[in-house]
């Protein structure tokens, strides 16, 4: 009897949804056992589906007049005015847009980050199944954001005063939240200084370390951030905002 039960919490652990929950209690093993059993779907649908409810809320809570008023300030070449009213006469297709292009977004995004890591590392000499990194790169993706999302919605709910509200940037999880800079080249790299972004990083880094044979965690740790490295210089040179 006590063999059955044994077995039957060992088939529980190796579910997909075992492993979703086993993220948040225990992230670094879970990692660790995608070496043996790389699963993505799950947790990729789980971060899509929860992040497009979260952004509903967001919409639904904050109102998409603000919302859109927010994101036209950055827009010099277009009439704030003029757009804003053709968005509001198109609530249900923007919506609809919005919930897809987050949905979709979250499978791209993982999938271009998986195969750029993987990329690197058969430029290493590391011969790896690109669905381990994949894997990797999903279940970090889940404890990162579905941590970030969650946060959003709660910010958005205790705040009383929604004017006061940063839109562009919600949450008190990095240095520019604290130190308001001037300009915009350093508002984004201190918004790149990010608790849940370094989390996330290292999540990767800890990952890969463990499902590829013979990386080494320096290794690891240079194909994860060099490339993130990049992806942050090259934001820079990004139209600004203000």
């Amino acid at each position: 009897m006590e063999i059955l039960t044994q077995e039957k919490v060992q088939l529980t652990n190796t579910a997909p949804s075992g492993a979703v929950a086993n993220m948040f209690i225990s992230p670094l093993a879970t990692l660790g056992s995608l070496r043996d059993r790389p699963q993505w779907l799950i947790a990729l649908l789980i971060v899509a589906t929860y992040s497009v409810l979260v952004n509903f809320y967001v919409i639904q809570r904050v109102g998409l007049e603000r919302l859109m008023t927010a994101a036209l300030q950055s827009a010099a070449a277009i009439d704030p005015q003029t757009a804003l009213q053709n968005a509001l006469g198109h609530q249900t297709r923007i919506l609809f847009f919005q919930g897809l292009s987050t949905f979709v977004g979250v499978f791209v995004t993982a999938f271009v980050v998986a195969r750029v890591l993987w990329l690197l590392l058969i430029v290493a000499g590391k011969d790896l199944v690109f669905k381990k990194v994949f894997a990797v790169v999903a279940f970090a993706s889940l404890f990162t954001n579905v941590i970030r999302e969650s946060m959003l919605a709660l910010t958005t709910t205790m705040i009383r005063d929604l004017d006061r509200l940063d839109l562009r940037n919600p949450l008190a999880t990095n240095l520019a939240f604290y130190l308001h800079p001037s300009g915009a080249i350093a508002t984004r790299i201190l918004m790149s200084v990010d608790v849940l972004t370094i989390a996330n990083l290292f999540l990767l880094a800890f990952g890969l370390a463990k499902v590829c044979d013979r990386l080494s965690p320096r290794v690891a740790a240079a194909v994860v951030v060099v490339p993130w490295l990049v992806w942050v210089g090259a934001s820079l040179l990004m139209p600004s905002f203000s």
